[in-house]
């Protein structure tokens, strides 16, 4: 068997070597610049950039079925709901659906909430209806029932 002796260990050629890799990775040499051309004019102004469009409003467009169906899977009917009713009050979707409890936006989301329970999807769950405004079960049945309690007594129409 003749197996290559070992090399004696010489520190000072690591330490050399690691320093001048470490200079090579860390302190790239620099590149020439290209020179400056300095003109009496003023500058150009920039050019506009195009504005893409959001998917949500390509439905103008032609599409094949399978993107259709990806919309119309996207689009819940519930949420689309809520955002035209959030238009219709003033109020913003974040709003509707975020923790504030102040009281002109509770009177509003116990509206809403009773609205999609009642008229738009009677079969909708109270954890679902909650899921939906971020918030628990209970509060959708809150919900509902003082918005019925409220009708009973002619305090809303």
């Amino acid at each position: 068997m003749n197996a290559p002796l070992p090399q004696p260990f010489d520190a000072d050629a690591y330490c050399r070597n690691a320093a001048a890799v470490r200079n090579r990775l860390m302190n790239p040499p620099m590149r020439p610049t290209k020179p400056v051309l300095v003109s009496s004019q003023s500058e150009p102004e920039p050019l506009p950039v195009p504005q893409r469009l959001p998917m949500w409003q390509w439905s103008d467009k032609q599409q094949d079925a399978h993107v259709k169906a990806w919309m119309k899977y996207k689009m819940h009917p519930t949420k689309d709901y809520m955002r035209r009713r959030c238009k219709e009050l003033g109020i913003t979707m974040k709003d509707l659906c975020g923790p504030r409890r102040a009281h002109p936006l509770v009177d509003h989301r116990q509206l809403i909430m009773w609205e999609l329970k009642m008229i738009v999807k009677p079969e909708i769950s109270y954890p679902e209806l909650g899921r939906l405004f971020r918030r628990d079960h209970t509060t959708a049945l809150w919900a509902v029932r003082r918005v019925e309690e409220l009708k009973a007594r002619g305090l809303l129409p």
